[in-house]
């Protein structure tokens, strides 16, 4: 069983599903949240202007784009860092 997604995953997600343009239904399949979830973060991403709405769509502005690069690198890094863990983990076992 995966563990719990954090906040920023979350809005990884969210920021992911606006990168072409997306409808709040479809934004809210590929992002995996409930109804009440996706109208939270829709509302937080837009005050803080990393998403913008044009007719039905939602889309990213610039900072979110560049928000998106940043979350990007982030979970590549930790990635590689719960590797490292792993190795370092069955380094100690290893007998």
């Amino acid at each position: 069983m995966g563990s719990k997604r954090t906040f920023y995953d979350i809005i990884h997600d969210v920021l992911q599903s606006c990168k072409n343009g997306s409808r709040k239904t479809r934004l809210m399949y590929s992002a995996n949240l409930s109804y009440y979830l996706t109208i939270k973060y829709v509302s937080f991403l837009e005050n803080a202007r990393l998403i913008a709405r044009k007719d039905d769509m939602y889309f990213l502005t610039e900072k979110g784009r560049t928000l998106l690069e940043k979350l990007n690198k982030y979970r590549n890094m930790r990635a590689e860092l719960e590797k490292i863990l792993k190795e370092i983990g069955d380094a100690i076992r290893d007998k």
